[in-house]
């Protein structure tokens, strides 16, 4: 692909991007195998190179080879879309003091340390003040880059370009509204799901079945691993190196599994951006929205379905011919479906889900707009947790502690997750329009045609055509809440005999 028109601008991209991804990688080291006493320096290493980071993108060198390439005449759209992109991340860099990147890099750094320190001994106070920390430096980041609406609309931009508060309210409002009747109508179904996992699932076992579903989707084990972490993750430095995490847990092999296919989804994404397009603006996957619509989709649409089982199920028999003796389709297809309120967002039904994702987004609205404090947040969880699941943690660990996402100053990001089932949602049902007998196919253990077309569609394009365009060019449509929906009707009613 020709970028001569823009080739001053590509090229300092690149530089920019080549120390983000040297961060990247001290990150993915510090999440899976950092000792603690490495902590402090590592914290150290992410600041400086955040702000030799920072410095290139807000350099006058770089405004002044995006200006020159915003001047040519006769771009394509491709050349357009890195200008855009360019502009968008140039001038945020710009309102931010290199001083505050480098503090945020360390305050977030220190705060993973201290969040998995106190998430493994159940102590909040660990963690209490590295959060106010960081919340306090985040409200200084939106204040410097600017916002129309309301603050936290600053940081949704990070994750979301475009998204604001006024537009996902109406969105998970309709959510929340429709979400508690179906749960209450599943709660008073006469059927429940059987107990199927019983016993002990070793550890090795677990990952050597989980790697071989991730490679029959297609994922390319030349150009990327698996290894364990506290809270599962895919990172990527390129996509011929893209990273996946996951944990496992003995007694329950569904963690271990799902958490691979989800990080698997999102990997699939990083290895299928064109390579024409890497290191330049463009070479980036579109939305963290689009990113959780790969990850949700082959998790539960496609590894929660009876096709997916009734293919996979006599070969997780062979690896666990004794835990699984006797292990009936109709009951693993219910088992692995079941839904009941949880405490943990990473493991909960898809029905309950995004229930999980508006009491986080509640709170960081709240947060931002100054109505809560962080000292308050253990109370505020158990509340909100009461209201809308009807549960109330029993430990910190299962409540507020659970996720990293606050640790490493992602604020902004939980509504990736609620947009993610419905863009999934959407993306499904015209993928089983397009391709012939796909469900049939992935009953026989064919993934390869969904991954084909997602690569066509969602992937290959990267930041080419903003979100919301590149949902329309794929679907024909408009991002609705009505698919989802319609799906999560329909399967859970036919389960559940509702």
């Amino acid at each position: 692909m020709s970028t001569e028109r823009v080739k001053d601008l590509v090229v300092r991209w690149g530089e920019y991007e080549d120390v983000t991804r040297a961060s990247m990688i001290l990150e993915w080291d510090q999440e899976t195998y950092l000792p603690q006493g490495g902590a402090e320096a590592r914290s150290t290493h992410i600041s400086a190179l955040a702000g030799i980071a920072h410095e290139k993108l807000a350099s006058r060198n770089f405004g002044a080879a995006l200006k020159s390439a915003e001047k040519r005449k006769g771009l394509t759209p491709k050349e357009r879309a890195m200008i855009r992109e360019a502009r968008r991340e140039h001038l945020r860099a710009v309102r931010i003091p290199e001083a505050l990147v480098r503090e945020i890099a360390k305050a977030e750094s220190r705060g993973l340390m201290a969040w998995r320190k106190a998430y493994s001994t159940n102590n909040w106070r660990i963690f209490a003040g590295n959060l106010a920390e960081i919340v306090r430096l985040k409200k200084r980041v939106a204040d410097c880059v600017g916002y129309k609406g309301v603050a936290y609309d600053a940081h949704l931009d990070v994750f979301e370009p475009g998204a604001t508060v006024q537009q996902l309210d109406p969105l998970l409002e309709g959510i929340k509204e429709a979400t508690p009747p179906l749960v209450r109508r599943i709660a008073r179904s006469k059927r429940k799901a059987p107990k199927v996992f019983r016993g002990r699932f070793a550890h090795a076992k677990q990952l050597e079945f989980g790697r071989k579903v991730v490679e029959e989707m297609g994922f390319d084990f030349t150009k990327g691993r698996i290894d364990l972490t506290t809270h599962p993750f895919c990172t990527s430095f390129d996509p011929g190196d893209v990273r996946l995490t996951t944990r496992v847990v003995e007694d329950d092999p569904r963690v271990c599994l799902f958490g691979l296919i989800h990080e698997a989804g999102h990997g699939l994404y990083e290895q299928g951006i064109d390579r024409a397009i890497v290191r330049t603006p463009v070479g980036h996957p579109v939305s963290l929205g689009i990113h959780e619509s790969q990850s949700r989709m082959w998790e539960n649409v496609v590894g929660r379905s009876r096709e997916f089982w009734s293919h996979y199920l006599p070969e997780i028999k062979k690896t666990f011919p004794d835990e699984l003796r006797g292990a009936k389709l109709d009951d693993f297809y219910f088992a692995v479906n079941e839904v009941t309120p949880s405490f943990v967002r990473t493991e909960a039904d898809e029905v309950t889900y995004n229930l999980h994702v508006v009491l986080r987004y509640e709170i960081e609205k709240d947060l931002f707009a100054g109505k809560i404090k962080t000292s308050e947040l253990p109370a505020i969880w158990n509340a909100k947790m009461k209201q809308l699941l009807g549960i109330v943690p029993k430990t910190h660990s299962e409540g507020v502690l659970q996720d990293i996402h606050w640790s490493m100053g992602l604020f902004g990001y939980f509504p990736t997750y609620f947009l993610g089932n419905l863009y999934g949602a959407q993306l499904w049902e015209t993928a089983q329009k397009d391709i012939p007998r796909l469900t049939a196919r992935i009953g026989k253990g064919q993934l390869l045609p969904l991954r084909d077309w997602l690569r066509k569609h969602v992937h290959a394009p990267g930041r080419t055509y903003p979100a919301n365009e590149l949902l329309r060019r794929a679907t024909g449509e408009t991002l609705s809440s009505q698919p989802f929906l319609r799906y999560v009707e329909s399967k859970f009613g036919e389960l559940y005999a509702l």
